[in-house]
């Protein structure tokens, strides 16, 4: 099985941390030297619980998010710095960050408040509302993409770059294949793990034509990781990437969709109309959710048999018809 470390507790296929006020207040007069009022539970993410609170003389808003896992905050700290180069939109400023020690303390940082709403609760009256919206979200999506990396693909500071991106996407599925080969007594479905062993060796069908551009990717570009005035409909702020680096733009857009309810705004549709993607997108969009979605059961035991089930039944069927 994975192992969870001994400070989470399991509801249903979800981990969530045992931390309370006073460790949070710790972790702040250790970074901001403040004490904090108001901690309020803000949202709750696949890695993290994020906090909003008050601090200082003039109450200033600060946003704190507690991490599930030691590790992730330093890479996601890195990648908001790399984006807020590039972003026509603005990046949350990262003030301080506590290194928690893995066993009784965890990865805690605080973080710039930022205005807005995320774009998925944003209600739109008319077609060209809706447009307007959708463009604000796809030209910053592009903006980041658009940023290619010369030395080729990888993490934001690895050594050496690849200059082959299906080689590389290859090698990160297989760490991940090896890794669902290990487990014993697996919470995967029979039905899942035959429709993901079917994936993995279809890897050529779905590959066939190289990518030559090693692009921005924000890894993790869901609408509720963008924010929105709701009046005029303009960008505030671009939130928590995840696995940011160069590689594949196509990589960056399953999210476009996920979860379906995002799909009324037409994010894709615009995206498709301003940029040429491969003949194969539609099949690879679905080959790269599939592998994100068992990143996060691998990593944190999220295990969403009916998801596997449905992505890797796309994937067979379109492989089957043509696609």
């Amino acid at each position: 099985m994975v192992e969870i470390p001994n400070k989470y507790s399991k509801k249903g296929n979800r981990f969530e941390m045992n931390i309370n006020e006073m460790q949070i207040q710790d972790a702040a007069k250790n970074v901001l030297h403040e004490i904090l009022s108001d901690i309020q539970i803000y949202s709750k993410g696949a890695y993290s619980q994020v906090y909003k609170a008050k601090y200082g003389k003039n109450g200033t808003d600060v946003v704190i998010k507690v991490y599930l896992k030691i590790g992730f905050m330093r890479m996601e700290v890195r990648q908001l710095e790399e984006l807020r180069k590039f972003s026509i939109v603005p990046i949350p400023q990262v003030y301080g960050c506590f290194f928690g020690d893995g066993d009784l303390t965890t990865d805690i940082y605080f973080m710039e408040f930022m205005p807005g709403v995320p774009v998925r609760f944003v209600a739109f009256d008319n077609e060209a509302d809706r447009e307007r919206i959708a463009d604000a979200v796809v030209d910053a999506h592009i903006a980041l993409h658009n940023v290619v990396n010369p030395n080729g693909f990888g993490e934001l500071d690895c050594e050496n770059f690849s200059q082959n991106w299906e080689t590389l996407f290859h090698n990160r599925i297989d760490g991940y294949f090896q890794y669902l080969n290990t487990l014993k007594d697996s919470p995967l479905s029979a039905k899942a793990r035959t429709l993901i062993d079917e994936a993995y060796y279809s890897f050529d069908n779905v590959f066939t034509q190289p990518v030559k551009e090693a692009c921005l990717i924000h890894g993790d570009y869901k609408m509720k990781n963008v924010l929105i005035d709701p009046k005029t409909f303009k960008l505030t702020a671009i939130l928590d990437p995840m696995d940011c680096c160069y590689g594949d733009r196509e990589s960056d857009l399953f999210t476009y969709t996920n979860p379906h309810r995002d799909a009324k705004f037409g994010f894709l549709e615009n995206y498709t109309s301003k940029v040429c993607l491969s003949d194969k997108f539609l099949l690879k969009n679905q080959y790269y959710f599939l592998w994100n979605e068992l990143k996060l059961f691998i990593l944190m035991g999220y295990c969403f048999n009916d998801t596997f089930e449905q992505l890797g039944q796309n994937i067979s069927d379109m492989i089957k018809y043509g696609w």
